[in-house]
Formats: structure tokens, C-alpha cells, sequence
């Protein structure tokens, strides 16, 4: 008898981390939400709670979390007001920063939904395989 394992539940993700000069592909599933504080501790400094957003990896169709900072947030606060955002697909490049910045600034490009992949959250709004 061989073991199969069905996943019922996913929870936790990998992190998708973004990149200086690099794009990433992603389906946004989920509105942003806070993290939790980072505990100081042997002479480090707390750390403030991340913004986080689940995504899907267009390239690879794995599930994943991203960090969003404080540039990008605003980005998708004024272009899609009450998380208009969830599922769509976005291309994604982060720039390094310019001289005498103290944020880095992105590209966002929202893509349009083809190229023959289908998401579990197309899955799901079928009523197919969750």
C-alpha cells in the first residue's frame, strides 16, 4: 500500500521575496492584512508588523505571501479602492533606491488574464477541485 497524502489545508507559505531590477508575476487572493510584531530580543530591535498580501506565482502556480511596503500599498489603495486588487494579475518589478531615497520605488502593471493557466481561485469560482 503506497501513502497519498491529500492537502486539506495549506498554512503556512513560502515567502515571495521581492527583488531590485526583478519582475514577478503574481494573482493577488487575498487583501492585505498585518502581520505580527517582531519581538526584540540579544540587543536587536523590535520590528514593526509586516503588511502582507497571498498571492499565486504565475510562473511556477505556487501559493505564497508577500511583503508589501508602505510604497506599493499606497500604490493599491488609490488604483483599486476596497481591495478591487483581489484577483487580478500584476507584474511586478522592484527599483532600486535612487540616490538620497529612503524607499524604493515599483513598477505595477495590471496583466490581463490569459496564457492558458488557470488558478485554484478559478477553480474555486467554478465549483471544481478546491
Amino acid at each position: 500500500m503506497t501513502f497519498k497524502p491529500v492537502i486539506k489545508k495549506q498554512i503556512t507559505f513560502q515567502l515571495l521575496k521581492l527583488v531590485d531590477g526583478a519582475t514577478v508575476h503574481v494573482e493577488i487572493t487575498k487583501s492585505m492584512w498585518t502581520g505580527k510584531e517582531i519581538a526584540g530580543g540579544a540587543g536587536k530591535a523590535k520590528m514593526d508588523a509586516a503588511r502582507l498580501v497571498r498571492v499565486i506565482n504565475l510562473e511556477t502556480g505556487e501559493e505564497m505571501e508577500m511583503i508589501i511596503n508602505k510604497v506599493l500599498e499606497e500604490i493599491f489603495g488609490e488604483e483599486y479602492p476596497d481591495n478591487a486588487y483581489v484577483g487580478k494579475w500584476f507584474g511586478i518589478t522592484k527599483h532600486a533606491k535612487a540616490d538620497g531615497k529612503e524607499y524604493n520605488t515599483f513598477t505595477l502593471v495590471e496583466l490581463e488574464k490569459t496564457g492558458g493557466i488557470e488558478t485554484p481561485v478559478e477553480n474555486d469560482k467554478k465549483g471544481a477541485a478546491k
